[in-house]
């Protein structure tokens, strides 16, 4: 002991030296010294104040010391204790000894209070008269004689006594209990290990997926191999614990996301928004099978408008992949039935642009359709568009209404056998037995999603754990000022086609085995225009545009009837006779002169006479030809002709005869 008090007192150290000193948080052997100075890389650390830390040891033997500021801050506090004079060392260590005093255990912290306690017996004592020796050979007896009654082991000696009131010796009365409480140091390794085996035990085992038992088999190979020594498995799993970080951990082995989950996260506060002020949109992959008539189910994606305010669902569409056809019509029913908000939280922003508005599908049209960014019209629109992190429930609400959505709907008996669950490992028994077909699936999930609104008792900061999403929403939304979209805006949510040509003789235009049909259309045949148009409802009509862009009206959707509908066949008489006497009357207008004025307007022709020839031809059947008769005024020759006729005259026949 008297070698550790002659070496304090000075700032540097040699490793045998810290050992023989004891202090806390140190080995108590050269041997553990060494192996902190490796673990910490003592050798090549710096300080501001020393420069590097670590310098040849002068003197005979040589080695390395190191400088105290390397030491744990427990360590150096017990050197300020040992080193200084009293009082002085009582001002110096006083926020050490707190800062130490609360990383100990309640049971040291408890055992600090008892000291103190036994202390300001003695003291009492003494102010009332008795000598400080009597007075601690007093108070031990008692401690003595009441460890004998109970049974137990007296818990302090008179020497013990007079150590602790030397541990207060100089110390305010506030700060007695941070010096009295006992040098916790720990648990210290039993066994060590080898360097390099705790070097690819630790390397091993933080990789990803690499389990500890592994790592640990992989190091006690290597240790056999060498002939190193390895202590057990939770002597290395405590050290690995004590020496590398929790979050270290995570993130070598689960990687940053896992880091980014640990942080804590903003508590967004809804309430500062009011109904349709805000809103968040995302899609979801439904878990059940759902034929949209062409015979092969797939699973149907669907993308929703949520309310952040209320958390009430305000539009949705179903198609069979990610399209961009469904954020626009969903944007459209929410314009339509309720207005247009002011900000737009969708998911991460190129993520959702090649997802939403890249993402294809085999549209239905034979033309061109326009592609439209979802996010140009939004902001066309005013709207503020945010994007948001991923997966993220805290900056997108609308993923739990997912999750409720799927328990309530996605599960219900209306789709068993259809419902595949979310992975492979998780699906039903009887899973892909059937498929739904999509207008069953529509009507399911729409009386679905209005439960959803309906239900009270919602336990979010608007709802208080009392009310529902739709009532909540209808109190904000009744006193909110909303911004209402035109026609035009409508319009311009809708999907847009290019290139669509009226026919003639009443065709109209032609669009996914639909024909639509307007009275402005007849100035229109053989040109192309545009149209825009509901993708799940074509039967509403579509809304025709010139190629310039200039809307020109809307076109209904003809639908075929039946031979026994008899009531609309004369509706559709009706309609063709009116628009058959607007024509005439427009034709009429048009035409200044009557029929039988335009006939006396036009010039008279008399027929010219033709002389007939001196030479025929006629034809007398069969396979020889009859021979040119000439008329001539030569007697000779028409006695010539006259036989040539006869001869000519075997071939005839008289038809009938036999």
């Amino acid at each position: 002991m008297s070698r550790a008090g002659g070496n304090v007192g000075r700032e540097w150290y040699s490793a045998a030296e810290l050992a023989a000193l004891r202090l806390p948080g140190l080995a108590s052997t050269k041997r553990g010294v060494l192996d902190m100075v490796q673990r910490e890389s003592w050798l090549t650390r710096e300080s501001n104040e020393v420069g590097r830390q670590a310098r040849p040891r002068k003197g005979r033997g040589g080695g390395v010391e190191f400088h105290v500021s390397l030491l744990p801050e427990a360590a150096r506090a017990q050197l300020v204790q040992r080193s200084a004079p009293v009082a002085e060392r009582k001002a110096l260590g006083r926020d050490s000894a707190w800062s130490r005093f609360d990383r100990l255990p309640d049971s040291l912290k408890a055992e600090a209070r008892r000291r103190l306690a036994v202390i300001q017996e003695v003291e009492a004592l003494v102010r009332n008269g008795l000598k400080k020796s009597a007075a601690i050979e007093l108070v031990a007896g008692q401690r003595r004689r009441d460890a004998q009654l109970t049974g137990g082991q007296a818990d302090c000696s008179e020497s013990t006594i007079y150590n602790w009131m030397g541990l207060v010796e100089g110390v305010a009365v506030a700060d007695r209990a941070a010096f009295l409480a006992p040098a916790y140091r720990g648990r210290e390794e039993t066994a060590g290990c080898d360097p390099e085996v705790w070097l690819a035990f630790k390397s091993d085992y933080l990789r990803p997926k690499r389990g500890f038992a592994a790592a640990y088999r992989l190091a006690a190979d290597l240790a056999t191999r060498s002939g190193a020594a390895i202590p057990s498995c939770k002597t290395l799993q405590r050290r690995l614990e004590r020496e590398v970080s929790r979050i270290t951990i995570i993130l070598l082995k689960e990687g940053e996301d896992a880091v980014r989950r640990e942080m804590p996260w903003i508590e967004r506060d809804e309430l500062t928004f009011h109904a349709l002020e805000a809103v968040n949109v995302d899609g979801h992959k439904w878990d059940v099978m759902v034929d949209f008539g062409d015979g092969k189910p797939v699973r149907p994606m669907m993308v929703a408008i949520q309310d952040v305010y209320s958390r009430k669902i305000l539009g949705w569409r179903i198609a069979r992949s990610e399209n961009a056809s469904s954020v626009r019509l969903a944007f459209a029913d929410v314009f339509r039935t309720y207005g247009i908000p002011r900000l737009c939280f969708f998911d991460n922003g190129r993520a959702f642009a090649s997802k939403w508005l890249t993402g294809g599908t085999q549209q239905r049209f034979r033309f061109k359709v326009r592609e439209e960014d979802q996010i140009g019209l939004l902001t066309g629109f005013g709207v503020q568009v945010h994007f948001t992190t991923p997966y993220s429930g805290q900056s997108k609400p609308i993923e739990r209404a997912f999750r409720d959505l799927e328990g309530e709907i996605g599960t219900s008996a209306a789709f068993q056998g259809a419902y595949v669950g979310n992975n492979p490992l998780d699906k039903p028994h009887d899973a892909n037995t059937r498929s739904i077909p999509i207008e069953e699936f529509e009507a399911v999930l729409r009386n679905g999603i209005i439960a959803h609104n309906r239900r009270a008792g919602r336990r979010t900061k608007a709802c208080a754990g009392v009310r529902s999403f739709d009532e909540v929403f209808a109190e904000s939304y009744g006193r909110a000022l909303i911004q209402v979209a035109t026609d035009e805006q409508l319009r311009q949510a809708m999907m847009c086609v290019e290139g669509v040509t009226v026919r003639q003789y009443g065709g109209g235009l032609q669009l996914a085995g639909n024909r639509y049909w307007a009275d402005f259309l007849l100035e229109l045949v053989g040109q192309k225009v545009a149209a825009r148009f509901d993708a799940d409802d074509l039967h509403a009509g579509l809304h025709i545009y010139s190629l310039t862009g200039v809307y020109l009206g809307h076109a209904e959707c003809l639908q075929r009837v039946g031979f026994v509908n008899l009531e609309e066949g004369r509706e559709r008489q009706r309609l063709k006779k009116k628009l058959l006497r607007a024509v005439k009357d427009r034709a009429a207008a048009e035409r200044a002169l009557e029929r039988h004025e335009l006939a006396a307007l036009g010039p008279e022709f008399e027929e010219e006479l033709v002389e007939r020839p001196l030479v025929i031809r006629p034809f007398f059947g069969g396979g020889s030809a009859a021979p040119d008769l000439a008329v001539e005024d030569d007697a000779d020759a028409l006695e010539r002709a006259a036989q040539a006729f006869n001869r000519a005259a075997g071939h005839l026949r008289v038809v009938g005869e036999d």
